[in-house]
């Protein structure tokens, strides 16, 4: 039988995951983004910077690339917490959460962007707002899990 202290240290690793894999990416690569900036201003033009549009690329790249290195990185470590199996499965609740947006989403006329163009491709302010609580999510736990799985693997094979 399993007590009820395993079953909430269970909940507790899963929660803390799945708060890393999409609050946590976000924050720590907006952070590191403006830590970078002065660097960034010898290769980018100062209006993109001031806007932060390294922030909003379509389909988040930085955030995805830094949620797949944080999933690895912390895999590797030598814990109980790194090496939770809940790490690998963090994308579940916000595929679940896009779905249901997804799902639900209806244009407010037939002239609007399409859904597709809504979630993942839009640059309406309105629309990349949403994308932050939807897509973001989505995408940063996804590459978080799948660096956590690739650390995994890496580490069994070795």
């Amino acid at each position: 039988m399993v007590s009820l202290r395993v079953i909430g240290r269970r909940v507790v690793f899963a929660l803390g995951h799945l708060i890393i894999a999409t609050v946590g990416i976000a924050i720590s690569t907006a952070i590191f983004f403006f830590m970078l900036k002065p660097v960034l201003s010898l290769f980018v033009s100062a209006s993109d910077l001031s806007q932060s549009l390294s922030l909003k690329l379509q389909l988040f790249p930085l955030q995805s690339i830094f949620g797949f290195a944080a999933g690895y990185c912390g895999t590797l470590q030598r814990n109980a917490f790194s090496r939770d199996a809940s790490a690998r499965y963090v994308w579940i609740i916000p595929t679940i959460w896009f779905m249901l947006c997804f799902l639900a989403w209806t244009p407010s006329s037939v002239f609007v962007e399409t859904r597709w163009d809504h979630f993942f491709w839009s640059t309406i302010p309105s629309s990349k707002g949403f994308q932050l609580l939807t897509t973001l999510p989505l995408l940063t736990s996804a590459s978080y899990a799948f660096g956590s799985y690739v650390a995994v693997r890496r580490a069994e094979a070795s």
